[in-house]
């Protein structure tokens, strides 16, 4: 709420956590998904099997690498670019020469999941679907006055969620100026 970026950030309606607010369950897919900076640290760690799968005994310490400001960087670095490729291979035209543009669709990629993102950006979310993430983001109760505003869920999800991208990711505060 002030602007600080906070390492032990949490979401108290699903299990996003810290800088990144990864999912419990995208970390650890981002952990066995090979050539990932968390792939290559967990295989470090010992906690993949011969699979490349997270063994069950390490789940809770890998989980705690989100805390991490540097692997959730990374990972969200990695994420970011599996998700525009999964935008891409989908049809979804992918902004070229407009960095914010990119930047922007790569968070939508890392704030809904590639699937979700591509549903979101084609025919739209499904009004059950929308008005979950929609309550996950900002509380039932506030979720419920968006949407009886809207007239219905997918509206009142996708304004929000055009709004907030729009007001929040602005890469451009992180360039450098001659």
């Amino acid at each position: 709420p002030d602007g600080r970026w906070d390492p032990a950030a949490r979401n108290p309606r699903s299990t996003a956590a810290g800088l990144t607010q990864f999912l419990d369950s995208t970390w650890l897919a981002e952990a066995a998904r090979p050539g990932t900076h968390l792939n290559q640290m967990a295989a470090s760690a010992g906690w993949l099997d011969q699979r490349g799968r997270v063994l069950p005994g390490a789940r809770s310490a890998l989980l705690a690498q989100r805390l991490d400001p540097r692997h959730a960087i990374e990972a969200a670095a990695d994420y970011a670019r599996a998700n525009l490729d999964r935008l891409s291979a989908n049809g979804i035209a992918l902004p070229q020469n407009d960095d914010s543009a990119l930047a922007r669709m790569a968070y939508l990629g890392h704030h809904l999941g590639a699937g979700d993102a591509v549903r979101f950006l084609g025919r739209g979310l499904d009004s059950g679907r929308a008005r979950q993430l929609l309550a996950s983001q900002i509380g039932d109760q506030a979720a419920s006055r968006q949407i009886g505003a809207s007239g219905n869920a997918a509206a009142a999800h996708r304004n929000w969620l055009g709004n907030y991208i729009e007001r929040r990711i602005n890469p451009d505060r992180f360039t450098t100026r001659g």
